[in-house]
């Protein structure tokens, strides 16, 4: 489970991503257009870093999800406007 950094394993997005949270990303893909998308890639990868400093473990997974997911939901609604 996640990759090695120095000796504390890291968790991933995509480890912890259900089927809904797959589709999401699959319709931002869509209405946002790959490149866009793309460039929103790092800025979501910060946020669920940010997230992931979250002290209870639980609590860090959903809100690093949430984080992340946030990046993009903000660009779909500019993008619906």
């Amino acid at each position: 489970m996640g990759y090695k950094q120095g000796l504390i394993m890291t968790v991933t997005y995509s480890e912890l991503a259900t089927k809904a949270d797959k589709a999401f990303h699959s319709r931002c893909r869509r209405e946002l257009g790959t490149s866009r998308y793309m460039e929103l890639v790092p800025l979501a990868r910060e946020a669920f870093e940010e997230g992931m400093k979250w002290p209870n473990e639980v609590q860090r997974n959903n809100r690093a999800m949430r984080l992340a997911n946030q990046v993009f939901s903000a660009e779909l609604s500019k993008a619906n406007r």
